[in-house]
């Protein structure tokens, strides 16, 4: 494939100018879900940085080994149409400041030191466990 000549230093490269190897070795966050319906049990797969990439499995590690195949098909399909290609979105920096009630963040502070960790550490473990539960996604 030609690669295009940049006119302006500040110029990005299209897609028409990257590979497959190089799209195949973004990080794409992938999503794996598992689905309970009239068809029975299976695990959904998709990268949702790339609309309608996506597959299913008997199980998630089936799902995200099937995924790879169709990401790959999926990018191949666009870089043959000249089509653009999102790259990977910037995840958040992971920092966030919450206000929260005194008697929420004293009992917090007493948990934290109970379990011997961070008040920091406590907050995440107890944040992730709770959007696990509720999303029914891994990441």
């Amino acid at each position: 494939m030609a690669k295009a000549t940049l006119k302006n230093k500040g110029d990005r490269p299209s897609s028409l100018d990257k590979g497959i190897d190089y799209y195949m070795s973004l990080p794409y966050p992938i999503e794996v879900q598992l689905i309970n319906d009239e068809s029975g049990s299976y695990y959904f797969a998709k990268v949702p940085d790339l609309p309608g990439c996506h597959t299913d499995g008997p199980t998630a590690a089936e799902a995200v080994a099937e995924l790879e195949i169709v990401k790959r098909d999926y990018l191949e399909v666009k870089l043959e149409i000249g089509a653009d290609i999102p790259e990977p979105g910037a995840l958040p920096s992971g920092t966030t400041n919450v206000r929260m009630p005194r008697t929420l963040h004293g009992q917090l502070i007493k948990d934290a030191e109970r379990e011997k960790v961070s008040l920091n550490a406590l907050i995440v473990y107890r944040l992730t466990q709770q959007t696990k539960e509720q999303s029914g996604v891994y990441k």
